[in-house]
């Protein structure tokens, strides 16, 4: 990018600077800043500019707000927030970006205007010239505390220190790193090897194949989805390869009755009918925010699954009484394993949160577990990484379920490859171990 495409930003830095306020101090999630985002009819450029400035300012707030508090006197007023989460941006624009140091200052003292705080204009250009002279000192300074080296909450620290004693650095440090556009290919339409031709040719990307991984393929973090080949003709859908190992090791066979609970946006449902079409697959979700695109994504494949919105915990309200042969259920839970791509997590989620979780994760189960026909096979799994929602959750199932044991997974060649925690009830990825995907998965049989 030119110099001048950044000098009239203004009103572009105020706009992601309200969505980052949005988050962190009202608690709404960065879903509400897309849909947004989307009714402004941006150019391409202004999109990828916000899309960077926003995103990368959520990732490193934690450590930039540390390096704000000790170039202010006083703490910057509640009711002048907007003030602080600016400042917070032009630090990370200044130390991440190639914006250059003037036009970062002269553009923030201009959406503070913007942002109506005009009586803080001089207070903004002051700070910023003081962090640009030594700003190195500010850096150094700032990480010498764990929440100034890493960017994360204290909480968050601390309970990645307890679960994971010899890999919290590298988690937390993997955490905070761009993630790639995963794919899942339809294989059932073309092979890995046809579509990354496809791509080489039409937009000159290669694309990162894993191995152990036979659906999927990495493309550049700033891709948009909908331009890439074979969109509008179901080839993909957005999936991360640590989700694309439910298919993977639940093994869809013909004509099984799978269900998919908590299903939405419905990647992993989409995924098990490319390695089967035959199974008889129903997807439930409760959410009526959410099961639109699940409706959206199968039906855009033209692919058949009976989809359900309802509650998992109400079957009464949905269930044909027909138990099922295999059943996948992702829960709900922190997240914490993917806040790479999710950087509104570090704001969103409380210490407490983890064992509210584990209660609700705990009546999924159950629940699901009593649609299972005997002899059959359930998939739990999260994208966290915390023991509490995980490991603790499936040993008290266990307790309580005698009927209940696990399946060791084998077989799953991707398993083999990347870095994997075997733990006494399944397997527990982690972020920089090779994938940069935390999930958890345990393989309960029904006997």
């Amino acid at each position: 990018m030119t110099e001048n495409s950044f000098q009239h930003g203004e009103k572009n830095r105020y706009f992601a600077a309200k969505a980052i306020h949005a988050v962190i101090y009202k608690g709404q999630s960065l879903r509400r800043w897309s849909e947004q985002q989307k009714q402004l009819k941006l150019t391409t450029q202004a999109e990828r500019f916000i899309s960077a400035y926003l995103l990368g300012s959520l990732r490193w707030f934690v450590q930039n707000k540390t390096i704000l508090k000790s170039l202010l006197r006083s703490p910057i007023k509640d009711k002048d927030k907007i003030v602080e989460i600016l400042l917070c941006c032009a630090i990370y624009e200044i130390t991440r970006m190639r914006t250059p140091d003037y036009a970062v200052v002269d553009s923030t003292v201009e959406a503070v205007k913007i942002a109506k705080k005009g009586h803080l204009k001089a207070l903004s250009n002051a700070t910023l010239r003081n962090f640009i002279r030594s700003k190195e000192e500010f850096i150094k300074t700032a990480r010498l505390s764990l929440e100034g080296r890493y960017s994360f909450p204290l909480w968050f620290i601390k309970q990645t220190k307890q679960d994971y004693p010899n890999d919290w650095q590298t988690i937390l440090d993997a955490s905070n790193q761009v993630p790639q556009l995963w794919l899942c290919i339809n294989t059932s339409k073309i092979s890995l090897a046809e579509y990354q031709q496809q791509l080489l040719i039409q937009t000159g990307q290669k694309g990162v194949l894993l191995y152990g991984f036979p659906h999927a393929i990495g493309l550049q973090q700033n891709t948009n989805p909908t331009e890439l080949p074979g969109f509008s003709d179901n080839l993909f859908h957005v999936q991360s390869p640590g989700a694309q190992l439910a298919a993977e090791i639940l093994k869809p066979e013909k004509d099984d009755f799978i269900l998919d609970a908590c299903a939405a946006p419905g990647g992993k449902s989409l995924h098990l009918l490319y390695k089967e079409q035959s199974i008889n697959l129903t997807a439930i979700d409760v959410s009526r925010q959410r099961f639109p695109m699940l409706e959206e994504n199968i039906s855009r494949t033209k692919l058949k699954a009976i989809l359900i919105c309802n509650d998992l915990l109400a079957p009464e309200k949905w269930w044909n009484r027909k138990k099922f042969t295999k059943i996948l259920l992702d829960v709900p839970c922190t997240s914490s394993g993917v806040v790479n791509r999710d950087q509104d997590i570090k704001y969103l989620r409380r210490a407490s949160d983890t064992d509210m979780y584990h209660h609700k994760q705990m009546s999924l189960l159950q629940a699901a577990w009593d649609l299972l026909e005997h002899d059959g096979v359930l998939l739990y799994c999260t994208c966290s990484i915390f023991s509490e929602e995980n490991t603790k959750t499936i040993k008290q199932f266990l307790t309580l379920n005698k009927n209940a044991s696990i399946l060791e997974i084998k077989n799953v060649d991707a398993l083999k490859k990347w870095g994997v925690i075997k733990t006494e009830n399944g397997v527990q990825l982690i972020p920089g171990k090779g994938l940069n995907d935390g999930f958890f998965y345990s393989l309960l049989h029904k006997g």
